[in-house]
């Protein structure tokens, strides 16, 4: 076969990496920085003064889009926090004295921005050192002034936080409803917060203080161990002074200006609890611990002020470049409430399965038995109606076609048996399935069950997109452990709406949209 007259037109189509450049920056004379907004560090030879630098865009932190003030993608005030407790930490002084923010740094789409943080002498002579954050663009004219953003005072010594977590929620404390807030913060306080910076989980409020939990997305879990404590995380927790009586009334969001004895008592959080309390005009305490009580960074005063001029108005938006999502499977909270047994029939469940919902669910056959049971007892249908897709014995993988063929037609003739049955018509259908799935910690699945049930999925979704709230897919792993959470997650994704879970290891979860971040390998 003769070879083509022209030269082969090569081209590459893998996504960028959003990882920052693996340079071998000790070739130049410095030491890396294991930091994921800083690169390299370098000690000054004639005195104790260091400097640490980075590089920061929406290619190589995507996550940073997530958080928008007036349109303005800006590098929340948390990070410039988390920066100078870690510089302080490298330096040996891990109490931050004091911070004070004069600007916001703006990410502008397709931009880099150049980021330095300085340790020096205090400026009074006090023990410690001065750290200050500098930003300017990777494209300014060499004479171009960097802008300073925020300045403080490291020390070594650090007082031991005051208060208690470990009794959780606090005792007389009354639940606070989170569930909009993200919705209103972003239509009416000129805030979007993205996935990564909606942490905020539940909130309690007791004596003028507030109390809340945060957990930090799974996708950020990574970067969580070199962060001190991540930024999204804290970030998240501050969302929690939107819930009380701290701010005065203005015109424009608030964000973080002055911070004031805080120090660092535990490293790599994924999770938080909060305490909020009032200590002046638009002042508060902060008290973060971990899930068990344990004290992680405590903050004796941060002073809020309204967004300044340089943001309001001018924002460039959120990156469009963000526009390549995948499904991740997030989860579910249970809060243990049960669907009335009497309210639900089953129809050719395993034992496993079938034990969970007790001895008062009135169990069937198959659905033709169910309803002429109905119409011969002229009762109402149930509320709910759970069946089980059959297993298949096989474990051929030339045999896995044929069998999710065979599924399907089952499937198929069940929907539509549902759907022409007026009996059923206010009444909801689950269906249970296998191994149908993949979430992020599975392991493969066998080929002839696992095909035959994610073509169910398939084929479910499409009677779902048709008919809304008359059907739900359930897949478990493990029969024996899915059936201590079964009852719950069923009714908690009726309340919600979900129409798709999976239960994992006891543990239910929900697909959720979210911003694809390339890995360095793709």
């Amino acid at each position: 076969t003769p070879l083509p007259t022209y030269p082969f037109q090569h081209h590459t189509y893998w996504l960028k990496s959003a990882g920052t450049s693996l340079v071998d920056v000790s070739s130049a004379g410095l030491t890396s920085s294991d930091h994921p907004l800083l690169g390299a560090a370098v000690g000054l030879a004639d005195d104790d003064r260091s400097l640490l630098t980075g590089r920061l865009s929406l290619d190589s932190h995507p996550w940073l889009a997530d958080h928008t003030v007036m349109g303005n993608v800006l590098l929340p005030g948390t990070a410039f926090a988390e920066l100078a407790l870690h510089a302080g930490q490298q330096a040996g002084l891990p109490h931050l004295a004091e911070l004070t923010l004069y600007a916001p740094l703006v990410l502008a789409e397709d931009s880099v921005t150049r980021l330095q943080v300085q340790l020096g002498a205090a400026a009074d002579g006090t023990d410690g050192q001065q750290v200050t954050v500098f930003s300017r663009q990777e494209d300014a004219d060499d004479d171009e002034p960097w802008t300073k953003h925020a300045e403080g005072l490291l020390t070594r010594s650090a007082p031991e936080p005051s208060g208690d977590l470990s009794q959780w929620p606090p005792a007389g404390a009354v639940r606070v409803d989170v569930d909009s807030f993200y919705e209103a913060a972003s239509r009416g306080e000129g805030l979007h917060y993205g996935p990564v910076f909606q942490g905020l989980r539940s909130a309690w409020k007791r004596d003028g203080d507030i109390f809340a939990e945060t957990a930090l997305a799974d996708e950020q879990h990574a970067d969580a161990e070199r962060f001190s404590l991540h930024p999204a995380l804290m970030d998240s927790a501050l969302h929690a002074v939107g819930l009380g009586a701290f701010l005065a009334e203005a015109d424009r969001p608030y964000v973080p200006f002055a911070w004031g004895g805080v120090s660092l008592h535990a490293v790599s959080a994924r999770s938080l609890r909060v305490r909020i309390s009032p200590v002046g005009d638009d002042t508060v305490s902060l008290l973060l611990a971990d899930e068990t009580g344990g004290p992680v960074l405590s903050a004796a005063r941060l002073r809020f002020r309204p967004a300044p001029d340089d943001v309001v108005g001018t924002g460039v938006g959120p990156s469009v470049s963000r526009s390549l999502f995948q499904v991740t499977w997030k989860p579910l909270q249970v809060r243990g409430e049960q669907p009335s047994a009497d309210r639900v029939a089953l129809v050719a469940l395993d034992s496993d399965v079938r034990a969970a919902f007790g001895a008062q669910a009135a169990e069937f056959d198959g659905l033709e038995a169910l309803s002429a049971s109905l119409a011969s007892d002229e009762v109402s249908a149930p509320d709910v109606v759970v069946t089980a897709v059959p297993q298949t014995s096989s474990t051929c993988e030339a045999e896995a076609p044929d069998v999710a063929e065979r599924a399907l037609a089952d499937v198929l003739g069940l929907l539509q048996d549902w759907l022409s049955d007026e009996q059923f018509s206010a009444s909801h259908l689950v269906l249970v399935t296998r191994g149908a799935i993949l979430l992020d910690e599975d392991a493969p699945v066998d080929a002839a069950a696992g095909l035959a049930h994610s073509a169910v999925w398939g084929l479910v979704r499409s009677a779902q997109t048709e008919n809304p709230d008359r059907f739900t897919l359930l897949d478990i792993d493990d029969p024996s452990t899915a059936a201590t959470a079964l009852t719950g997650t069923i009714a908690e994704a009726l309340a919600a709406g979900e129409s798709q879970v999976a239960i994992r290891h006891g543990l239910a979860h929900i697909p959720r949209l979210t911003p694809t971040t390339p890995q360095p390998d793709d």
